[in-house]
């Protein structure tokens, strides 16, 4: 060991020494205070440990995710266009978005829409007519998106619903439309088939129905009836279910 290390060492010693000698003076003089100040340094840290073991802790505010899952007859097809048509405040007027593709009356009571083709996800907000119906829909990674996916028959899409009308606070309703077609939205005066789509007024939905299930066998009288031609099995929707949760 070196000289300076020893040194260093030495001094330690001699500083725990005095320090214990301190103690002992203290407790011979007045050993009541002695003691006191004991049990005080105890209890001050019985107490601290107590308030940092059961302090409250913060709550995070939780936010509600709108999860839509569709169904289809065969396996989603390249060729389709799949709307998830969407009206809220403040435009909803209790009627739904309408499956109208093209013309005058395009995209009427639609607030906003998500759209699947060649498997990519796509989104619009409907502001100004008609520039906003002719218009390339925007590439689906907002922050709106929680969670996308296309699977053989499935689709599925989460989306934040703090997030829709930002800066205004969730909607309490939300009008919702299911459509599809084999060429996407306009304002143009052609005519846009619909292969399927729910039957007015489409499906209203209330944001205080967390975790309820709502699907396709609840609401039968909405339900288009499957299709028959079998080149639009792709876009026949088969059943739909969603709901709201908390996360």
């Amino acid at each position: 060991m070196s000289s300076s290390r020893f040194h260093q060492n030495l001094l330690a010693l001699l500083q725990v020494i005095r320090g214990w000698n301190l103690i002992k003076v203290c407790f011979r003089h007045n050993r009541t205070v002695f003691l006191s100040g004991i049990v005080l340094v105890i209890i001050l840290q019985f107490l601290l440990e107590g308030c940092s073991r059961y302090a409250p802790v913060p709550q995070i505010p939780r936010r509600k995710v709108l999860r839509i899952s569709l169904t289809t007859r065969e396996n989603v097809g390249s060729d389709v266009y799949y709307y998830i048509a969407m009206e809220f405040p403040p435009d909803n007027d209790g009627e739904g978005p309408r499956a109208i593709l093209s013309r005058e009356r395009s995209g009427e009571d639609w607030t906003y829409y998500i759209r699947l083709f060649d498997y990519q996800f796509t989104e619009k907000f409907i502001k100004t007519r008609p520039q906003d119906l002719d218009a390339l829909p925007d590439p689906f990674g907002s922050s709106r998106l929680y969670d996308s996916y296309v699977s053989g028959k499935y689709i599925q899409v989460d989306i934040y619903l703090d997030e829709l009308i930002k800066p205004l606070p969730v909607p309490d309703e939300i009008w919702l439309n299911f459509i599809t077609s084999r060429a996407p939205l306009t304002s143009a005066a052609v005519n846009v088939r619909v292969i399927d789509a729910l039957k007015s007024p489409g499906l209203m939905i209330r944001t205080s129905q967390v975790g309820q299930l709502i699907s396709n066998d609840q609401y039968p009288n909405i339900d288009s009836p499957d299709l028959t031609d079998e080149g639009d099995f792709p876009a026949d929707i088969v059943s739909w279910w969603l709901r709201i949760d908390e996360i």
